[in-house]
């Protein structure tokens, strides 16, 4: 997880050494500004990524997560398409419904009820699976548009994939109805045990949406964004060890997929973890863990 704050020369880099390194997905934090900060520097998430498609080769490149706050749907369809093309098929879009009202602020648009958030964020997860796959768009109820098959097609068929967000019942239908992905965070301001509970009875509940959506849970990725900014009460930087059982109780929990503030070293207090334990639990433990 690239959080662009930094400069682009920085943020090419720590993705680079990613790639390097071996590691599946490079994501960017999509907002108009940092949540937490709004005047810091920030990097536009789409212009990013079509700058790191350029500046990489292997490693798949996304949007964690993209909201209909930022911008319309087709929109982000469009950038979708355009991204796809320049990576040579290495995007995966991730979708939210949008949390920050710094969003909703320079957006100009007011903050949403739930209700209409969870309407909102469905008819545009709809959207953007119709234009990414070539199939036209009529009018909805939020978003009037009524688009025809765009071009270029993706180079994966039938369209890059998706990874959506979701925690609450309604977002959870749209991951089971539209996403290859699901991806969660867990939760703010637990201990280690119950962020671990309740990303357990995360997981049980998208199974549950799953099954009634009429869909196979097993075909749906589980996500897991985690780090110093999420759960604080553990350091799975600290040592391989640590590292080997966080990721171990997870998947025992139901998380197939691993999404870390990257570089580790940005994000712990100093002394906490140094470059050479993060080399050596890339280098040694995660190949281990991939084929345990």
């Amino acid at each position: 997880m690239l959080i662009p704050k930094v400069s682009w020369q920085t943020l090419r880099d720590h993705c680079l050494l990613a790639e390097r390194l071996g590691f599946d997905h490079a994501w960017v934090d999509d907002h108009l500004t940092s949540p937490a900060d709004p005047a810091q520097d920030w990097l536009e998430a789409w212009s990013t990524l079509a700058a790191l498609a350029t500046a990489t080769t292997t490693i798949r490149l996304g949007s964690l997560v993209s909201s209909p706050v930022v911008r319309h749907p087709a929109l982000l369809a469009r950038q979708a398409l355009t991204v796809e093309r320049i990576s040579q098929g290495r995007l995966e879009v991730g979708l939210g419904s949008g949390y920050a009202d710094s969003d909703h602020a320079l957006a100009g648009s007011r903050p949403w009820p739930g209700r209409e958030r969870a309407e909102r964020f469905r008819e545009a997860v709809a959207l953007v699976d119709r234009v990414l796959r070539g199939e036209p768009v009529e009018p909805g109820r939020y978003y009037r548009s009524r688009i025809p098959p765009l071009g270029p097609r993706p180079v994966r068929s039938p369209r890059p994939p998706l990874t959506v967000a979701a925690h609450g019942p309604h977002a959870m239908a749209t991951a089971a109805r539209y996403g290859d992905a699901w991806s969660t965070f867990g939760g703010f301001g637990l201990s280690a045990a119950e962020h671990l509970d309740r990303t357990a009875r995360q997981v049980r509940r998208m199974e549950r949406a799953c099954e009634e959506a009429g869909r196979d849970p097993a075909t749906l990725g589980r996500t897991l964004l985690t780090g110093r900014p999420l759960v604080s009460s553990e350091n799975m930087w600290a040592g391989p060890d640590a590292f080997a059982s966080f990721v171990s109780r997870y998947r025992a929990a139901g998380i197939d997929r691993f999404v870390f503030y990257w570089p580790p070293q940005d994000y712990w207090p100093h002394g906490q973890t140094d470059e050479d334990t993060v080399h050596r639990i890339v280098t040694e433990v995660i190949p281990a863990l991939r084929t345990g």
